[in-house]
């Protein structure tokens, strides 16, 4: 049943992708920007719901359009409001779903979490905050989908405010890793760190890339990511390099180029999100 539904909301996306080719510049960009807004906010909604709607509004546009109107004339100059009456209407995951999704992005969020703590100078690991960390990096997920979602008709201020929150939670992995108490903390050598990096290092690079097209587009961006933490961890491990990254001035390298890390991470994903959701 599970199977019949995915190949369902695929041929229905597929339908989507040949429909909206017969669209005019104006109207394609009015439908392309409602569906953007409706699948970002659909992130625990069901698919086989979400699809039918956005097929169903491109066939209206396109029978509007046959008849000399354009898609704002006919679905109204407000569509966020329209949009937003509708996202009210669809059915939310199941319990089952929700975990399985929650799990998910709990397991990304933890390999990242270790990442994190791989890139410290010394060589243990603090349990307590890894498993802060993947909360947090969880609520990081959800809100590139919030920031895309609000981003398609807000104005700049609402993108700026977005930007304010995820580096305030950029800015809170440091607080956990100075505040959290070393209750349940691994000692581990540098050269099993070093290992540890490069084997995680090595899956992340094997899982990505042997998706398909479309997730492994909107996943390529993790690899920049997971690369560039990774050769921090190792240089901070590597005995020829670890003085100078342990120093002041390494230390201010590092800050910035941890922030920039994040920062160019979020840029490439947004625009990786926006990119696919465009060719879907």
């Amino acid at each position: 049943m599970m199977i019949g539904h995915k190949r369902s909301v695929a041929h229905m996306i597929d339908q989507n992708n040949q429909l909206r080719t017969q669209l005019t510049k104006e109207n394609k960009k009015y439908y392309e920007d409602l569906l953007i807004y409706i699948r970002t906010a659909g992130l625990f909604y069901r698919d086989e719901e979400i699809e039918p709607l956005l097929l169903e509004i491109l066939q209206d546009i396109l029978l509007a359009q046959s008849d000399g109107q354009s898609a704002q004339d006919y679905y109204g100059q407000d569509p966020k409001a329209r949009a937003d009456e509708l996202i009210q209407t669809l059915g939310k995951m199941d319990f089952y779903q929700g975990m399985k999704l929650f799990g998910l992005i709990f397991a990304i969020s933890s390999f990242f979490s270790i990442f994190n703590g791989l890139i410290a100078p010394n060589t243990s690991l603090n349990l307590l905050v890894l498993l802060f960390n993947a909360g947090l990096s969880a609520i990081y997920v959800k809100l590139i989908f919030v920031m895309l979602h609000r981003s398609i008709y807000r104005k700049s201020f609402g993108r700026i405010l977005m930007w304010l929150i995820l580096s305030a939670i950029m800015a809170s992995f440091v607080f956990v890793s100075i505040l959290t108490p070393p209750v349940w903390v691994i000692v581990l050598s540098d050269r099993i760190v070093i290992s540890i990096i490069v084997l995680l290092m090595l899956v992340a690079t094997t899982v990505i890339l042997s998706l398909k097209s479309g997730n492994r587009n909107i996943w390529l961006p993790t690899l920049f990511i997971v690369w560039m933490f990774g050769l921090i961890g190792i240089l901070f491990h590597l005995p020829a390099t670890a003085t100078w990254m342990t120093s002041s001035q390494g230390s201010i390298v590092m800050v910035l180029a941890i922030a920039f890390i994040y920062l160019f991470f979020t840029f490439l994903s947004l625009r990786s999100l926006k990119r696919e959701n465009n060719q879907q």
